[in-house]
Order: C-alpha cells, then sequence, then structure tokens
C-alpha cells in the first residue's frame, strides 16, 4: 500500500482499518513540521498510529527538511528468511 495524500493521513487511516490489519508492507509520507492546513498526522503520529496495527518502520528516505516517505512493515515478517535476505542484499547493494 503507498500513501501520499498531502497531509491527509488521519482521512485516510481513519477509513481504513480493514485493509491497514491486512496490509503486510506500506509506504507513507510523512511530515516532521505542520505543513498543511488539515488535520495532519506527523511522522511521530503515524508511527504511533499504524504500530496498532502491527506496522513498523524499518526504512526511510529524505525528501527535504521535514519530508520523508517511510517503508513500514507487518512486524514479524522480518524473522522470515527470504525477507531479511532481500534486505540484506539491498543494503549491501547501497554501500
Amino acid at each position: 500500500m503507498w500513501v501520499d495524500v498531502e497531509g491527509a493521513q488521519a482521512s485516510v487511516f481513519g477509513g481504513a482499518h480493514d485493509v491497514l490489519a491486512r496490509t503486510d508492507v506500506l509506504l507513507v509520507e510523512v511530515e516532521t513540521k505542520t505543513t498543511w492546513e488539515n488535520q495532519q498526522l506527523l511522522e511521530a503520529e503515524v508511527h504511533d498510529y499504524l504500530a496498532d496495527f502491527g506496522l513498523i518502520p524499518i526504512a526511510s528516505d529524505l525528501q527535504s527538511r521535514h519530508q520523508r516517505n517511510v517503508m513500514y512493515l507487518r512486524e514479524g515478517l522480518l524473522e522470515e528468511k527470504n525477507i531479511a535476505c532481500r534486505l540484506a542484499s539491498l543494503r549491501r547493494g547501497a554501500s
């Protein structure tokens, strides 16, 4: 699942409980500073909200000073050998 909704995460997540409960991988754009004139969730609030669905942050980029994309993975999936090996190979390729 990919969420890039210009600060409207609260609205999207509020209507997506069933989907989030079944999501294994999620990419979401987050901000660390309020930049939108709506009920914006900041990065820490997104982390807390998604943790309730068993989704944990595993990687992020840095789009700008206060904005990034964060990848979340269903808790426990990192323990699966195939996923752990793929992530390790990506890390080696990035260095």
